[in-house]
């Protein structure tokens, strides 16, 4: 009788208590915090606050945008790793905060895979490969014939070291057999200039600041790093159609902290990817220069783990150092 009694109550527990199911089943009947690795006012505070405003009237509760911006994101995650998994604290996950400052960082002090719970990939965004007009690539295949033949004799530049910029740059050079120098400069405008400059010959860059001074002639752009072609620019070639599975893009999703209840999780997928594939809201994405997507919490895993593994190698293969 009393070996049927523990029974009863292990199998109790492992469901929860009638309060705690209870809460679930309410979700969400408190505000629920949206925490953002960055400051107000760009492209992923944009996003978030878009995001809060269509899960408030789907969900009938108020999602509220916190900036936490530090450390490529790592401020942020560290509030989120930390905080209590009930659903009522989310972060808005980037590339750099869960797939690069992993490979980068010696001393993260989390864990972006155990501390965290996927929610959904909420967008990505490629960046245009550029050339400067006067240089002597022409096509991608050109670029790559030529970089082939001269490793080490070219320079390359980025919008800071360690950012996704330059590490797209790294797995390409990685797949493809080559080496460059890296030129860092302060920031997507002043890489710009130094290209239409001819400073440096290449980079890559974001569609949304790229893409007119393509069209105005200003820049060559040579391929496009999503896996494939951009509606946006059609006659841009994807890179992977010269290096294989090529796919290096900034991306952003929803997480929650590690043991939120999967109730809570599914809940909080089915309303987002309803929310980032309607018509309207991917226009409004598409706008901010990114690509809907709205995945499950398997399939964000899934890029998580990719682009970590793809980011680390790259990082060591151009040895640049952990911070």
């Amino acid at each position: 009788m009393r070996r049927r009694h523990f029974v009863f109550v292990a199998f109790f527990l492992a469901l929860g208590s009638p309060a705690a199911i209870a809460d679930v089943d309410d979700y969400p009947s408190r505000p629920v915090r949206i925490i953002v690795g960055s400051s107000p006012g760009g492209t992923a505070d944009t996003i978030a606050r878009l995001l809060a405003q269509q899960l408030g009237e789907r969900l009938g509760a108020t999602f509220v945008v916190e900036n936490r911006a530090g450390a490529s994101g790592a401020v942020a995650s560290i509030a989120v790793a930390r905080a209590v998994p009930d659903g009522y604290t989310l972060m808005l996950g980037a590339v750099n905060s869960h797939a690069i400052l992993p490979g980068l960082a010696k001393d993260l002090q989390y864990d972006h895979i155990k501390d965290f719970a996927p929610v959904s990939l909420i967008s990505f965004s490629p960046n245009l490969l550029l050339v400067n007009p006067g240089f002597e690539a022409k096509t991608m295949r050109e670029l790559i014939d030529l970089l082939k033949k001269n490793p080490g004799r070219y320079n390359y530049g980025s919008g800071g070291a360690g950012g996704s910029q330059q590490l797209a740059m790294e797995v390409m050079l990685l797949a493809i057999g080559s080496k460059m120098t890296h030129v860092p400069f302060n920031g997507s405008g002043q890489l710009l200039a130094a290209l239409i400059a001819n400073t440096v010959p290449t980079a890559f860059d974001t569609m949304t600041t790229a893409v007119p001074l393509v069209q105005s002639g200003q820049l060559r752009a040579l391929g496009i790093s999503s896996l494939k072609r951009s509606d946006a620019m059609p006659d841009v070639p994807a890179i992977s159609e010269f290096v294989p599975d090529f796919d290096v893009v900034a991306w952003n999703g929803i997480l929650a902290p590690a043991g939120t209840p999967a109730l809570v999780i599914d809940k909080l997928q089915k309303a987002i990817a309803a929310i980032v594939q309607s018509p309207a809201v991917s226009a409004r994405l598409r706008d901010q220069g990114t690509t809907a997507v709205g995945s499950t919490p398997a399939e964000f895993a899934a890029v998580i783990e990719r682009d970590t593994k793809k980011f680390a190698a790259a990082i060591r293969a151009a040895g640049i150092e952990r911070q």
